[in-house]
C-alpha cells in the first residue's frame, strides 16, 4: 500500500473550502489524503486532548506520522522544559498513546538536524531513543551527509536494519554536508517513509533576506518528469516494503498538496474510506 500525503494540514489552502476555521481543517483534509504529517508535536509535546480531537477528525484507517518532538533531537536550544530526558520521553510517549489506542500511529520521526553527525556517542544516543520509544514504530531521517559516505553508508543502513529503525528516504537539494542523497533502501520490511523537500538549492544554502527561512528553503515545485522519476522509485521500493508512505514537504509556494495529487493520479491510486467531499455533502 502506497500512503500519500503531505507535512500538516494548515498550510494547503487549495484544500479546503473558504472561511473553514483552522481548527476544522483536519477534516477536510481527510477527505483528501490517507495520512499526514504531525509537525506541531516537534514544537511542543501536544495535550491529549489536541491528540484525541486529531483521532477523532479523521476517517478510521487514516495514518498518522508524528514528529518526535525537537529536544528529543537535539534541535532545542538551550536547556529542554523537563527534568530529565527520561521524563522528556515519558511526557512525548503518553501524549501519543490516542493515536496508538485508535489504530492511526504509522510512525514516529525522528528527524536529526545538520550536526548530528556519524560518530560514535550520537550512534549511542540513537540506540537508546529506541529503546525509550519502545514498541512504538520509529523513522530515521538525517540531515548530514557523514552518515551515506563511502566508509559509513552500508554500516548505517545494516544498523537502522538491526536496531529496528525505519529508513525516511529524502528527495531534497544536494547542498553539501547539510543534506543527505537519496537512498532507496528500505529498512524495515513493513514500513517506509519517503519525504520530499523540493530541490531548491539556492534556497537550501542561502536563505533570502528578509524572508523566513522556512518559506524559502521548501519552495519548490516539483515537475513531470521528477515526478515520474519518484513513480519508478517506488516501484522499486515496493517489493522490499508492505507500506511506503510518501509526504511531500515542499509547502512554501503551496505546492505540496497539487504534487501529492499528482503522484496519485500518476500511481492510479483510488483510496477508500477517505472522509466525504464537502460538495459531496449536498
Amino acid at each position: 500500500m502506497i500512503y500519500v500525503g503531505v507535512t500538516g494540514w494548515g498550510d494547503h489552502d487549495s484544500l479546503y473550502t473558504a472561511g473553514i476555521a483552522p481548527r476544522d481543517k483536519l477534516l477536510e483534509y481527510g477527505a483528501h489524503f490517507p495520512t499526514v504529517e504531525v509537525d506541531a508535536s516537534f514544537y511542543a509535546i501536544q495535550p491529549k486532548q489536541n491528540v484525541e480531537k486529531w483521532v477523532a477528525d479523521t476517517p478510521e484507517r487514516f495514518q498518522f506520522i508524528v514528529k518526535a518532538y525537537q529536544g528529543m533531537t537535539g534541535h532545542q536550544r538551550g536547556e529542554i522544559p523537563f527534568d530529565t530526558k527520561e521524563r522528556m520521553f515519558t511526557a512525548f510517549r503518553e501524549s501519543i498513546e490516542p493515536y496508538e489506542k485508535a489504530g492511526k500511529m504509522a510512525m514516529v520521526l525522528f528527524q536529526f538536524p545538520p550536526w548530528f553527525e556519524c560518530k560514535k556517542e550520537n550512534v549511542d544516543y540513537l540506540r537508546w531513543c529506541k529503546e525509550q520509544m519502545g514498541d512504538t514504530k520509529v523513522a530515521l531521517e538525517f540531515r548530514n551527509q557523514t552518515w551515506f559516505q563511502s566508509a559509513y553508508h552500508d554500516r548505517t543502513l545494516k544498523f537502522m536494519e538491526e536496531e529496528g529503525w525505519i529508513h525516511s528516504i529524502c528527495d531534497e537539494p544536494q547542498a553539501g554536508t547539510g543534506s543527505i542523497p537519496t537512498v532507496l533502501h528500505p529498512t524495515d520490511p513493513d514500513n517506509t517513509l519517503i519525504r520530499l523537500h523540493g530541490r531548491n538549492v539556492h534556497g537550501w544554502t542561502k536563505p533570502a533576506s528578509g524572508k523566513e527561512w522556512r518559506e524559502v528553503r521548501y519552495l519548490y515545485d516539483y515537475n513531470l518528469n521528477e515526478l515520474m522519476e519518484w513513480k519508478a522509485n517506488l516501484e522499486r521500493l515496493t517489493p522490499s516494503s508492505s507500506n511506503i508512505y510518501m509526504l511531500f514537504n515542499n509547502n512554501s509556494g503551496g505546492h505540496a498538496a497539487g504534487n501529492a495529487k499528482q503522484m496519485i493520479d500518476l500511481l492510479g491510486v483510488e483510496y477508500t474510506g477517505l472522509a466525504p467531499r464537502q460538495l459531496d455533502l449536498f
